[in-house]
C-alpha cells in the first residue's frame, strides 16, 4: 500500500509523509489549490478516524514522501482523473483532475487514500455507502457518486483490512500465495507490509512484489 517504504513509528503512532512532484517525479511545490484538497482529505480520514494510530505528515522540504502525488498524462496511471499505484506509492492525477474545484479533488483523492488501507472500489451502487463507490458518469470534474465524504464506516472497513493482512502468517507469504479480494478488501500484500519490520521477511517480501500486486486504477 505505500509502495516499496515502510513508515515510521514515532511516539507509538506510524506517520506516513506525503510529496509533491513533477511529471518526471522530481519534488516540487504544489498549487494552493492542489494542496489544500490534499489537506482536507487527509483531514476526512484523520477526522473520522484512520485506522490504527496513523499519521498524515508531509514530507520535509526536498524529500519524498512514503506516498508521492503527481500529475500524469498516462490514463493506465491516473484512469483518467486520478489513481494510486501501490507499486510505486504513487498517487497519479490527470490534466483533466487540475480543472475540477477543490471539493471534488477532495472527494477524487479522499476515495484515493481508502485504497492506501487496501480497500477496494466499491462500484456505482454499493449496499452500503461509502467514499469508495465509484462515479455512474465518466467525469473527473463532475463525478456523479452518491457519497462524496469519507464516513465513519470506512474506517471500520479499513481497519478490518488491515487485520486480515496482519493475521496472514509467514509462511502463506513465502509459499507464494495470493492474498487479494477479501471482501471489500485487496491486495493484502502490501497491506501486511506496513506491520513487518523484519528484515528477512522484507528480503523474500521484496522478490515475490511484482508477481502478486494488483493495480488500482478506477474510473474516478
Amino acid at each position: 500500500m505505500i509502495g516499496y517504504k515502510t513508515p515510521n513509528i514515532i511516539d507509538n503512532a506510524i506517520h506516513i509523509t506525503y510529496s509533491f512532484a513533477d511529471a518526471n517525479g522530481v519534488v516540487t511545490t504544489p498549487s494552493d489549490d492542489l494542496k489544500t484538497a490534499v489537506q482536507n482529505a487527509l483531514s476526512e480520514w484523520s477526522t473520522t478516524g484512520v485506522p490504527e494510530n496513523w499519521v498524515f505528515d508531509p514530507a520535509p522540504p526536498g524529500y519524498d514522501g512514503d506516498i508521492q502525488i503527481l500529475p500524469s498524462s498516462d490514463n493506465q496511471k491516473s484512469g483518467g482523473c486520478a489513481g494510486y499505484s501501490e507499486a510505486v506509492g504513487r498517487l497519479y492525477y490527470s490534466p483533466a483532475f487540475t480543472s475540477a474545484v477543490t471539493s471534488v479533488k477532495t472527494q477524487v483523492l479522499a476515495h484515493e487514500i481508502g485504497h492506501l488501507w487496501g480497500m477496494q472500489d466499491a462500484g456505482t451502487s454499493p449496499p452500503t455507502p461509502t467514499i469508495m463507490n465509484n462515479p455512474s458518469n465518466v467525469s473527473c470534474t463532475s463525478p456523479n457518486a452518491p457519497t462524496t465524504t469519507v464516513l465513519s464506516t470506512d474506517r471500520h472497513v479499513a481497519a478490518g483490512c488491515i487485520k486480515q493482512a496482519r493475521s496472514q502468517s509467514n509462511s502463506q507469504y513465502s509459499s507464494g500465495t495470493n492474498f487479494h479480494y477479501y471482501g471489500t478488501c485487496y491486495d493484502i500484500y502490501e497491506t501486511y507490509m506496513l506491520y513487518s519490520w523484519n528484515s528477512e521477511i522484507e528480503a523474500w517480501r521484496e522478490l515475490g512484489r511484482n508477481s502478486i500486486l494488483v493495480g488500482t486504477t478506477c474510473p474516478y
